[in-house]
C-alpha cells in the first residue's frame, strides 16, 4: 500500500549530489530518498521527541520511495562569493574570500511524494508526511496539500527512486541519488555521533526533459506529467 502526500514549493530547491564539493555543487532536480527518509526523521523527533525515534528509524529506513516532480523545473547557473576560514595562520583577518557554483532550482507544480512499506509504516507516514515543510537545504520549504492518499498502485506521473529501470526515455536525465545501507542504524544518522553515514548510491534516469538552456540557466519540463501532449515532446 502506498501513502501519498503532495506539497506545493514555496521556495527555490537545492540538494547536492554525493560526490559534489563545497566549491562547485550541481544541485539534483528531485529529492533522494535519503533526503526525504531523514527530514521525515526530523519531523518525527520534533514531534514525538527521541523516544521511538529508533523505531521510526527502522521503518523509514527500508520504505520504498517514489516521487512525481513539479511539470516545470529551472535551473539558476550562478556563482556566490563566500567567507571561509583563513588558512593562513599569520593572517590578521579569520576569513577570506572566495567564490563558489551553486544551482537553485525554481519548480511550478506540485511535488508528489510515496512511501510503501509495511503497515507500521503507513500509519509512521501518515503521521508525518502532513508535518515535512521541507527537501533538501533547510531553505527549500513546501506546503503540504491535503489531503493523503492511499493506492494500491502509482501512476505514470511516478518515478520509483530504488533501483535504474531495465528501459527509458533517451531524453530523460540521469541523477545519481542516495538511499539508507540496509544495515545502517540510527546512531550512524545522529548528527552527534563519530559513526559514519553509510548510503547506497544509484543512478535513476528522471523523465526531466531539457527544453533549453543558456549559461544562465536550463529549463527541464517532467514527460510524465499526465495532460502532456505527445505532440509536445
Amino acid at each position: 500500500m502506498w501513502t501519498i502526500a503532495w506539497y506545493a514549493p514555496v521556495s527555490l530547491f537545492s540538494l547536492k549530489p554525493p560526490f559534489a564539493t563545497s566549491a562547485g555543487a550541481k544541485s539534483l532536480l528531485v529529492p533522494t530518498p535519503y533526503a526525504l527518509k531523514m527530514a521525515l526523521l526530523d519531523a518525527y523527533i520534533r514531534i514525538e521527541g527521541l523516544d521511538g525515534a529508533q523505531d521510526a528509524f527502522r521503518y523509514l529506513r527500508g520504505a520504498s520511495v517514489a516521487v512525481a516532480a513539479p511539470e516545470h523545473a529551472c535551473v539558476s547557473n550562478l556563482f556566490t562569493k563566500q567567507l571561509r576560514p583563513t588558512r593562513d595562520g599569520g593572517s590578521e583577518r579569520f576569513f577570506q574570500q572566495t567564490i563558489a557554483f551553486r544551482e537553485y532550482v525554481y519548480h511550478e507544480g506540485l511535488l508528489g511524494v510515496a512511501l510503501s512499506g509495511p503497515d507500521e509504516l503507513g500509519e509512521l507516514a501518515g503521521k508525518l508526511l502532513p508535518q515535512l515543510d521541507y527537501l533538501g537545504k533547510r531553505g527549500a520549504f513546501l506546503q503540504w496539500r491535503p489531503p493523503l492518499e492511499r493506492s494500491e498502485g502509482l501512476d505514470e506521473r511516478f518515478v520509483m527512486l530504488v533501483e535504474a529501470p531495465s528501459a527509458f526515455a533517451v531524453t530523460s536525465t540521469m541523477q545519481l541519488v542516495d538511499d539508507c545501507d540496509e544495515d545502517l542504524e540510527f546512531e550512524d544518522v545522529n548528527v552527534y555521533s563519530e559513526n559514519r553515514t553509510r548510503r547506497r548510491r544509484v543512478h535513476i534516469p528522471v523523465p526531466y526533459r531539457r527544453v533549453s538552456a543558456t549559461r544562465s540557466y536550463t529549463y527541464y519540463r517532467w514527460s510524465q506529467a499526465p495532460h502532456d501532449n505527445p505532440a509536445d515532446l
